[in-house]
């Protein structure tokens, strides 16, 4: 029995994304997957330039549905509400939407360095410059070597 479940599982195991984009269909309760499968559609567009804009857009929103789908899950996902917040930065081009997502993952996890920088660079993007600089200054009191946080 198992083996014959292996074997049906063969061709899921293509890659990481066609494998995650399987187990979201069967373990549609599970936040990881969810979060996993999200991470794969932001991956597959940074490992393919020559991606269609149409294309690009599809792995976007198929990312955000997973990673809200995971926060459905598991409402303190801290990963899940760190990278939604940067898909909607970095890909949406919405910094005001990412920072709900990125606020409530420094609640969370006070010592969230990669969350406090992506906030900062957020509050950047809005010409918000004191609670950006607030938040780089918090980023690099957590960790002195990011250098990130001095770029900016």
């Amino acid at each position: 029995m198992f083996g014959l479940k292996t074997y049906s599982r063969n061709a899921a195991w293509k890659d990481g994304y066609t494998l995650y984009e399987t187990d979201v269909k069967t373990a549609t309760e599970s936040a990881h997957t969810h979060s996993l499968f999200a991470a794969g559609c932001i991956k597959k567009i940074k490992e393919t330039p020559k991606m269609s804009f149409a294309e690009k857009q599809k792995n976007v929103n198929l990312a955000i549905k997973h990673y809200k789908e995971s926060i459905r899950i598991l409402p303190n996902y801290i990963t899940s509400l760190n990278n939604i917040g940067m898909t909607y930065y970095s890909f949406m081009n919405n910094p005001t939407e990412a920072i709900p997502y990125l606020e409530k993952a420094i609640v969370l996890d006070t010592a969230y360095t990669e969350a406090y920088f992506n906030l900062a660079t957020c509050y950047a993007a809005l010409s918000n410059f004191d609670k950006g600089e607030k938040y780089f200054l918090k980023t690099i009191s957590l960790n002195d070597q990011f250098v990130p946080a001095y770029q900016y």
